[in-house]
């Protein structure tokens, strides 16, 4: 039954693709079904039984994550010939998009000036942000130790995940530590030799661009975050895998960084030419 279940799921994508869906949709319907045919296993397939798994899905996720999955059902039985197993899903008119995402090259310019002023500690500690994903407040989980394991367990919101550490950023963390003399810990401290505060980091972001050029507004605390986000769909398009990376509840949330900007949309518009 599952090599059945992953043909039929190979198949489906094949289906998708056919109907030139974007990667990212495609994604989340795949997902969505192969989570379905877990719950299934080898029990027969009923509408009584979606339901079942629907309300499952209620429980398990939030409201609208549990929607998605229930759309990516109704397209897997619409394809599949089982319509009679589809459920309603309700409608979702919320718009969401992230504005004012620092770019690469503008991240690139901070760290050149970081290097020109020879601010090691930010410049390591900005490449940690925007390599990681990570969140300010679980730099204190980025110790030596973990460094040195290339994963940060991190604690956050009830949840624990696994931070991975490039091999590269993992080097340059080490050169840092080697540097200063940190042999233990949490790497990067602030002046009382606590892990270091969003208020300190954020502060030091202001006055960086200011220096180089850089719109204020792209800057706050988050500036690392979303755009480790973004770059991460531009290479991988794989919008669960980013969701789990990023620690999210639910995939809704992680699917902001699918949607263009509002200058994104005003330059694909005028590209247009009518």
């Amino acid at each position: 039954m599952k090599n059945r279940n992953t043909f039929l799921i190979k198949e489906f994508q094949r289906y998708l693709q056919d109907k030139n869906l974007s990667r990212n949709t495609i994604a989340i319907y795949v997902h969505g079904t192969e989570l379905f045919q877990e719950y299934l296993g080898d029990s027969l397939l009923t509408r009584e039984a979606v339901q079942e798994y629907v309300k499952e899905l209620n429980i398990h996720y939030e409201k609208s994550t549990a929607n998605l999955y229930s759309i990516a059902l109704n397209q897997y039985f619409i394809w599949s010939g089982r319509e009679d197993c589809c459920i309603k899903t309700r409608g979702n008119h919320r718009k969401k998009r992230v504005e004012n995402v620092l770019s690469k090259e503008e991240y690139k310019k901070m760290l050149e000036y970081l290097l020109f002023q020879g601010d090691e500690k930010y410049y390591v500690l900005f490449r940690t942000l925007a390599g990681t994903g990570i969140r300010i407040s679980e730099l204190k989980y980025v110790t030596i130790e973990a460094v040195s394991e290339g994963m940060a367990i991190v604690h956050n919101k009830g949840k624990t995940r696994e931070v991975y550490i490039g091999k590269s950023l993992q080097k340059e963390i080490m050169r840092y530590c080697s540097m200063y003399g940190i042999v233990s810990g949490v790497v990067f401290l602030g002046n009382r030799k606590t892990p270091i505060t969003r208020g300190a980091v954020n502060q030091k972001l202001l006055r960086i661009a200011e220096k180089v050029g850089v719109d204020r507004n792209k800057v706050h605390p988050h500036a690392f975050r979303h755009l480790f986000a973004k770059e991460y769909m531009k290479s991988y398009q794989n919008i669960a895998e980013l969701s789990c990376v990023l620690g999210h509840e639910n995939i809704e949330t992680t699917m902001i960084y699918l949607a263009s900007s509002s200058q994104e949309y005003i330059e694909k518009v005028s590209g247009l030419d009518l």
